[in-house]
């Protein structure tokens, strides 16, 4: 949910989602896909099959934003 409210930011399609699956899930790929495009929308992500920062995590979530704001 939190990465939805950060792709409706200003509605900026230069908003860039990367899910990153472990490999120890490959056999989760296209289910945790369709999860992703059921909840997020068809090419609203990236989805990369290899290694994650911390082992306990079975998938990363990384957003990336052009998005200047002042306060």
């Amino acid at each position: 949910k939190n990465y939805k409210t950060f792709l409706e930011i200003d509605k900026n399609t230069s908003n860039i989602c990367r899910v990153y699956i472990s490999k120890k899930e490959k056999e989760n790929f296209y289910l945790v896909n369709n999860k992703l495009e059921n909840y997020l929308g068809i090419d609203q992500f990236i989805l990369i099959y290899g290694d994650i920062c911390r082992p306990e995590l079975l998938i990363e979530i990384e957003g990336i934003s052009d998005v200047k704001k002042t306060i």
